[in-house]
């Protein structure tokens, strides 16, 4: 397909073969160019609540890490020492499509994820003078249920990023009702 070199990484799912990639320029111009195929099945494997640390460069482009979701889990990056800006993510599923994306310099947010592979490509800022680290984890995050008792003080700590409560209770009768926001 035509597109600009400088778009983002491309996905491709390819039978055996041989193909063949061409590279031109549309004004008929000359100028150095880079690149690399990369075979996503043989990617790092990636645990969650791991500290992960990836140097990019420019020789080395793009990392690329895979993750195995046993069952519907809900999952999030943490941003540990964040990157220089300009680092981005992107977390696609087996089939290429980005189901996730953000910002080495933030924690993304929390979202539920079908089980299957994944693959975590990480990209640097182009024109990077020096190698830049990325240290992150991506976290299964926990929901902790407990029930709610009608009028009586709840305390409770978040430990962990991405964890949450639920608080269940019923009535047995129809009723209003104030969420009395404490702290």
């Amino acid at each position: 397909s035509g597109r600009s070199f400088d778009s983002s990484s491309a996905y491709f799912d390819l039978p055996a073969g041989a193909y063949t990639f061409t590279v031109s320029r549309s004004d008929m111009g000359t100028g150095s160019f880079g690149f690399r195929v990369l075979a996503l099945d043989q990617a790092q494997a990636l645990a969650t609540d791991q500290e992960v640390v990836v140097e990019l460069d420019q020789t080395a482009g793009t990392a690329v890490r895979k993750l195995h979701v046993d069952a519907d889990s809900d999952l999030l990056f943490q941003a540990i020492a964040p990157a220089e800006y300009g680092v981005s993510w992107r977390l696609i599923n087996a089939l290429g499509i980005a189901v996730d994306s953000g910002s080495a310099y933030y924690d993304g947010s929390r979202k539920t994820y079908a089980a299957g592979d994944y693959y975590l490509i990480l990209q640097g800022a182009r024109n990077t003078a020096q190698p830049m680290p990325v240290n992150f984890r991506v976290v299964r995050a926990q929901t902790l249920v407990t029930a709610l008792d009608i009028d009586q003080l709840e305390q409770a700590q978040v430990l962990h990023a991405g964890d949450r409560y639920e608080f269940k209770f019923s009535t047995a009768q129809a009723g209003r009702f104030l969420l009395d926001s404490l702290t």
